[in-house]
């Protein structure tokens, strides 16, 4: 069986926007939260980690099965060129797919978000999505909310909701288990009305914030393997089905790769450390270049 590889793209610090965190001594050029490194691991996945500043994008679709856009902070703005990075991936796995190559894309969160702003085609970082109240607010840290999934119409013939196990479907759509730490989405109203993402996603579950707003918690597209979800299923061991869904999915691509070839797409270095104490989450930074600087105190 071959070995699968994923690639995970990469946040940028923006060490002035984010409260709390750690400062320029103390890390390297990019992140992603440690959960979803975890949860791909988990399955015995290969990752590659791609940096949202680099040029040689296409060299990294050549070596992997699919692509993976995680959820991160980004302080108050998100960053045009970490937006442009994965919207030239974005284009790049719609060429893949467009050439016979099955090339799937999951998105999580910030993930989903930019897969929204990515169809929507105006490239509207600003005003495209909707503040949504789904997570409690804290001086001192910010807390997560739970809550569950109404599947939406035709949910019932999604790739997604047929590819994973019954009990999952249970557990998000009985019970409120659905992880949410976001302040941005979009109503399912704003979707239908919109029409670039309606005739390219299906909307497949909605949930409703601590104001009882609906928003959209996945998405699925319709011609391409493109996922995206509004909460965080990589906390949960029992959504563990939806990455193995995600996996079968991956078995799909084509791309034969040689693992020896992987070590030039390598970070140089990483650690592990407290990203956010405020919200206890955990990071792992990345150095791609020589500029390296050990961690201090925040090394775990």
């Amino acid at each position: 069986m071959k070995k699968l590889i994923i690639g995970v793209v990469t946040a940028p610090i923006l060490y002035n926007n984010i409260k709390g965190d750690i400062n320029n001594d103390d890390c390297g050029e990019v992140h992603i939260r440690y959960g979803h490194i975890k949860w791909l691991k988990s399955e015995n996945l290969e990752i590659i980690t791609i940096p949202y500043y680099a040029d040689n994008l296409k060299e990294y679709i050549k070596n992997i099965n699919g692509l993976y856009f995680p959820s991160g902070k980004l302080g108050k703005k998100l960053s045009k060129e970490y937006y442009e990075c994965c919207k030239k991936l974005f284009y790049m796995a719609i060429e893949e797919n467009d050439k016979g190559n099955y090339f799937p894309i999951w998105g999580c969160c910030l993930g989903f978000e930019l897969l929204i702003i990515i169809v929507d085609g105006n490239d509207n970082m600003d005003n495209l999505l909707t503040r949504f109240n789904s997570y409690i607010k804290n001086k001192n840290k910010n807390k997560s909310i739970l809550c569950k999934i109404k599947l939406y119409q035709d949910a019932n013939k999604s790739r997604l909701i047929n590819g994973i196990h019954k009990t999952a479907i249970k557990n998000m759509t009985k019970k409120k288990l659905t992880k949410n730490i976001h302040a941005l989405g979009i109503s399912p109203k704003k979707f239908v009305n919109n029409k670039n993402l309606n005739d390219f996603f299906n909307i497949i579950g909605t949930s409703k914030d601590l104001n009882n707003k609906e928003f959209i918690a996945i998405i699925e597209g319709k011609k391409y393997p493109f996922y995206g979800v509004q909460w965080h299923p990589e906390v949960n061991i029992k959504f563990k089905s939806l990455l193995k869904f995600y996996i079968n999915e991956l078995k799909k691509n084509k791309t034969k790769i040689e693992l020896k070839n992987l070590k030039k797409f390598k970070e140089k270095h990483t650690r592990k450390i407290n990203c956010n104490k405020y919200n206890k989450s955990k990071c792992m930074i990345y150095w791609y270049k020589d500029n390296y600087k050990k961690c201090s105190n925040y090394d775990i």
